[in-house]
């Protein structure tokens, strides 16, 4: 069950990146019939195909999304680390930064829709 936090903050990210809402919302519902390995797998070699730029933003939204319930499960840490870590050797220093401007944008939006 996704929590209707974590769903606030991917249609921020969907605002701040320009995505379509209703495209969105039909991939998640066509990658939500797939195993987890399938996803997992497939995001992956979205991922590559991306520049490290991407890959560093890609990765922030995830922490972002993660931790916007509050709550970021053991799970959800061990994914994250393998992708940027593991798969990717993404330096924290540099996602950090990525995260830092993404929520700054996110803050503005939020404010000007209050």
């Amino acid at each position: 069950m996704i929590d209707p936090r974590e769903v606030r903050m991917g249609k921020n990210m969907m605002k701040v990146e320009g995505m379509d809402v209703d495209w969105f919302f039909e991939q998640l519902d066509y990658y939500s019939n797939m195993s987890k390995k399938a996803v997992y797998d497939y995001c992956l070699s979205s991922l590559r195909s991306c520049d490290r730029t991407q890959q560093l933003r890609c990765i922030a939204w995830m922490s972002l999304i993660a931790r916007a319930d509050g709550v970021r499960s053991q799970e959800e840490l061990d994914l994250i680390y393998r992708i940027y870590h593991d798969e990717f050797n993404l330096p924290m220093d540099s996602i950090l930064q990525v995260l830092g401007e993404i929520q700054d944008k996110v803050i503005v939006m939020e404010r000007m829709q209050a």
